[in-house]
């Protein structure tokens, strides 16, 4: 098994019916201020940003595998589980 200790979570999911691991490198959400004088739209509106790994169930990356998955659909999956 690789070295799992390195990711911030990680969270069992199915990819187009294959049981997989996502393994979050990171994830940091920006609550928006909904203030009309922030510099950014990002600012006022607020913004998620996640970094991840596709893996197998045995902890290996699974290019193949994220090739058949959204980016969408995955950090759908992260939103979830951090919001628990």
């Amino acid at each position: 098994m690789k070295n799992l200790t390195r990711y911030e979570a990680l969270i069992s999911a199915r990819v187009s019916g294959i049981p997989c691991l996502i393994g979050v490198l990171s994830y940091e959400r920006v609550k928006g201020s909904f203030n009309y004088n922030d510099v950014s739209d990002l600012d006022y509106s607020g913004y998620v940003q996640t970094d991840w790994e596709l893996l197998d169930r045995r902890g290996y990356t699974a290019p193949w595998l994220a090739r058949k998955a959204t980016p969408e659909e995955i950090e759908t999956v992260i939103a979830n589980h951090f919001q628990e």
